[in-house]
């Protein structure tokens, strides 16, 4: 029996269907295609356009990131490195400050 079904396979489905299974439930992973992870630039935007952790205490509902506590986010990204780590991928970042990234048109986005 499936306790828990998570729809997409992108990032966001991934590490669900994986924190899920490892505090012991029985997980379902629905995807059509490949998920965003192929074309994705793998970045994790939590707030471009100022200091994120800042940004985060002042966000307001109905914003979806005004419903998680400021520690679960920070411990989430805290254990997505760890994922990458022990993958021996490399990923940086943090959320007391954004990174500027080229982007394929030669731009620079910030996230």
């Amino acid at each position: 029996m499936t306790d828990v079904i998570v729809i997409g396979a992108g990032l966001s489905g991934y590490l669900a269907a994986i924190f899920a299974a490892e505090q012991g439930a029985s997980v379902t992973l629905i995807a059509f295609g490949k998920g965003g992870l192929s074309s994705s630039p793998g970045l994790i935007d939590i707030w471009n356009k100022a200091i994120p952790s800042r940004a985060l205490s002042r966000v307001k509902p109905p914003h979806p990131y005004a419903l998680v506590e400021y520690q679960v986010l920070r411990k989430s990204i805290e254990r997505f490195q760890e994922y990458c780590e022990a993958a021996q991928l490399p990923y940086f970042g943090k959320l007391s400050e954004n990174q500027k990234f080229p982007t394929a048109l030669g731009g620079r986005k910030t996230s």
